[in-house]
């Protein structure tokens, strides 16, 4: 965000920065502190999805042959990547000209 203030003294030299700063970092990225609690709560009720479709299988194998718990982890499993993943692009896009210096330093270290 910047702040700019128009130079009473001389009207022909534009607007002067007072004042720049980068958003708040929680208050930008109220989205990933949601999906992060998002995340939380499916790693706490991940034991218990998982049993509970183990005793769903256990019930349903008599009649179809459902690899329902294997399913059941795989999915919880892709689910906490694409949240974890989708954290990483909101932190990542708040800050980018933080990060595209970050990187830069980071080849030239790499060259070095």
């Amino acid at each position: 965000m910047v702040i700019c203030v128009r130079n009473t003294k001389d009207v022909r030299s534009g607007e002067k920065i007072l004042f720049e700063t980068k958003p708040r970092f929680f208050m930008y990225l109220k989205s990933a502190v949601i999906k992060f609690i998002a995340l939380i709560v499916i790693i706490y009720i991940f034991e218990f999805v998982v049993s509970a479709a183990a005793s769903i299988q256990n019930f349903i194998i008599r009649y179809v042959q459902v690899p329902l718990v294997e399913a059941t982890t795989l999915i919880l499993l892709f689910l906490m990547f694409i949240i974890i993943l989708w954290i990483i692009w909101d932190i990542l896009s708040s800050f980018r000209e933080s990060i595209s210096l970050l990187i830069f330093f980071l080849i030239k270290w790499l060259i070095s």
